[in-house]
């Protein structure tokens, strides 16, 4: 690994959110893999199926939650040690920070967007899993 990249122990894939132009078609595709997904409201985040994968979350998204929207993307999350280092790092690496660190249910959480704009979800867990 190059010098100066930011190494952290315990980094791992929480969750990957699917942007879908057809999400019931995507959901018997998923399913057809043994995932079982349950519909999910939050305040801000129209209505969206979450499943499990491995540990890690996999949520489906159709076009309303894009307002309108069609067309594949996706976003990506990862559990951290310490949010504020891998933010600080990211953004050094060339991201841009959406969202500066700040608890909250899930516990500490930061959102960089990556060089081609996703969304990269940084979450230091209110306790550790492990």
């Amino acid at each position: 690994m190059a010098s100066g990249y930011f190494t952290q122990p315990h980094v791992r894939v929480s969750y990957l959110s699917i942007n879908c132009t057809d999400w019931q078609a995507c959901r018997t595709f998923y399913e057809a893999l043994g995932v079982t997904f349950v519909e999910e409201e939050h305040p801000g985040v129209p209505l969206h199926l979450t499943g499990e994968v491995g540990g890690a979350v996999l949520e489906l998204h159709g076009p309303a939650a894009r307002g309108g929207a069609v067309g594949p993307g996706f976003r990506l999350g990862f559990d951290v040690a310490d949010v504020h280092a891998a933010a600080d790092a990211l953004v050094a690496a060339g991201g841009v920070l959406q969202r500066a660190p700040a608890a909250g249910p899930w516990g500490v959480r930061a959102v960089v967007i990556d060089p081609d704009g996703r969304r990269v979800e940084l979450t230091e867990p209110a306790s550790d899993p492990r």
